[in-house]
């Protein structure tokens, strides 16, 4: 239900939808990730990288602190979080790229 209301751009219902799925199977991968998705959509990338950690989708955390650091790139919060993601996907380059441009 929460991947339809989510397609249906009804994201406050999808979230309500993926917390219920949530309340009786707290790992629950799926609704953690759709979770994610949803937040993202709202714009609301903390929220989003909160779920998207419990799932390990590095690729969507990294999504979100570049939206994060797009709105405002003078708070160092996102970049050493992108950094993080970047070490732990090993893609050493780019994290050095980060920790030097900070």
């Amino acid at each position: 239900m929460g991947k339809i209301r989510q397609h249906k751009r009804k994201l406050d219902e999808a979230i309500i939808c993926y917390e219920e799925v949530l309340n009786l199977e707290p790992e629950n991968q799926e609704a953690l990730g759709g979770l994610g998705d949803a937040y993202a959509a709202k714009k609301e990338y903390e929220k989003a990288i909160e779920y998207y950690e419990k799932t390990q989708n590095s690729g969507k955390i990294i999504e979100c602190y570049e939206a994060i650091i797009n709105l405002n790139t003078n708070i160092a919060g996102p970049w050493l979080g992108l950094a993080n993601e970047y070490s732990k996907e090993k893609q050493w380059n780019t994290f050095k790229k980060i920790v030097e441009g900070l």
